[in-house]
């Protein structure tokens, strides 16, 4: 009969090997992906411990550059992140830039590497950040306007929706369609400059009254050659003038004669 030593002791090793492994720390982010807004001003990241919490470990992080850029987007954060003896949480605070710039939503990571103190990484060992835009283009507010021709004036909101601390400028025109400028509405072209903080801007384009009866006509209002952001699709607007002249008209749809009377006083009314 064989001794049962080498059995026994290749079992006990194969316990204790599963049972070390088992009680490892094991260390990775709370979740897979995040999203911050570029206004909030920092992303949280929560990074988790699971199984062993008896020991001291400790794991490294960095972050690394994807679509968005360290210094215009966020601002590169490295360490090493130490958990104390029953400790299962620790966070990962990265600086978020809130810049002027119309981008889109841009992204980078953040890494966990060198685990210490017996722990190992988990499966998700880095996160995704995407950084949402709060910026949008400059545009005419609305893409169309209307205006009785006794009315004077229409009034056009121009909009700026970046956040930035510098100056935008910005050509504006009118264009004739069917309405003639200088008999329907006064031609007004000019340049708008937003300062820092400035949102709105107005811009008055007078309407001539005439006395002719017609259809409603339009011209537009357009923005070009803009300086300090970029121009949204939405850079003209078209302006509907609406008649306020009825012209001439009979004063009733029907009349009735007698054939003795001799004649019809019709009325026609201006």
């Amino acid at each position: 009969m064989k001794p049962l030593v080498p059995l026994r002791l290749a079992c006990f090793f194969a316990a204790n090997l599963a049972a070390s492994l088992h009680a490892a720390s094991v260390l990775e982010f709370a979740v897979a992906s995040f999203t911050v807004a570029e206004n909030v001003g920092q992303a949280t990241l929560t990074v988790q411990r699971a199984n062993d919490v008896d020991t001291p470990v400790s794991v490294d992080y960095a972050t690394t550059d994807g679509t968005a850029t360290n210094g215009l987007k966020y601002t590169a954060t490295n360490g090493t992140l130490a958990f104390a003896a029953n400790e299962t949480n620790q966070s990962i605070v990265v600086p978020i830039l809130n810049n002027g710039l119309v981008e889109g939503t841009k992204n980078f990571r953040v890494i966990l590497s060198n685990p210490d103190g017996g722990a190992v990484l988990g499966t998700r060992t880095n996160v995704l950040v995407s950084i949402t835009d709060n910026d949008s283009l400059l545009k005419v507010e609305f893409a169309s306007y209307e205006a009785r021709e006794d009315e004077a004036t229409v009034v056009i909101g121009v909009v700026r929706g970046d956040d930035g601390d510098f100056p935008v400028s910005v050509d504006y025109a009118t264009a004739n369609v069917t309405a003639l400028a200088g008999e329907d509405y006064t031609e007004t072209l000019g340049r708008l400059t937003f300062a820092s903080g400035e949102k709105l801007k107005l811009v008055s384009i007078p309407i001539l009254n005439d006395a002719l009866n017609e259809t409603n006509k339009t011209f537009r209002f357009t923005l070009a050659n803009v300086i300090g952001t970029t121009l949204s699709a939405q850079k003209s607007a078209t302006i509907t003038l609406k008649d306020n002249d009825p012209g001439v008209e009979f004063v009733t749809e029907k009349y009735y004669i007698h054939e003795d009377e001799g004649a019809l006083r019709v009325t026609v009314r201006r």
